[in-house]
């Protein structure tokens, strides 16, 4: 196993969009590798971490965006084809809330969507905090 990819890919479970970078170094055979024994599931906790971060100005959109295509997809770019997704679940009581709120983290950037108010993280963290 690697140690190392493990602990980047906890830290991003945790809420760490910084390691989003250090994940990209990693083949998907080291990612497989290092989750192969246990189940990755995101908090609800992390998710309104970044969401915080985000509102106070501590993380970039962009960063956060990245991050969020992580925890939905299992995967981060480039990729090099074909490529073996990480199976990431959601904390089970919370796991509407957590799916809108990262499937909206995962929209910035984007034509129509793109832009979070402070009000609509304040409603998502909201939802998480339930």
């Amino acid at each position: 196993m690697n140690d190392a990819a493990r602990k980047a890919i906890d830290l991003a479970l945790a809420g760490n969009v910084s390691v989003i970078g250090e994940i990209q170094g990693f083949t998907d055979e080291e990612l497989l590798a290092a989750t192969a024994s246990e189940q990755l599931i995101l908090s609800s906790v992390a998710v309104i971490k970044v969401l915080k971060d985000l509102a106070d100005g501590v993380l970039e959109p962009q960063a956060v965006q990245s991050w969020a295509s992580f925890v939905r997809n299992g995967i981060v770019g480039p990729h090099n084809y074909p490529v073996h997704p990480l199976l990431i679940e959601y904390d089970s009581e919370h796991e509407d809330a957590i799916a809108d709120a990262v499937a909206r983290m995962d929209d910035i950037g984007d034509l129509i969507d793109g832009v979070l108010s402070n009000d609509e993280i304040a409603r998502l963290a909201e939802d998480l905090a339930k």
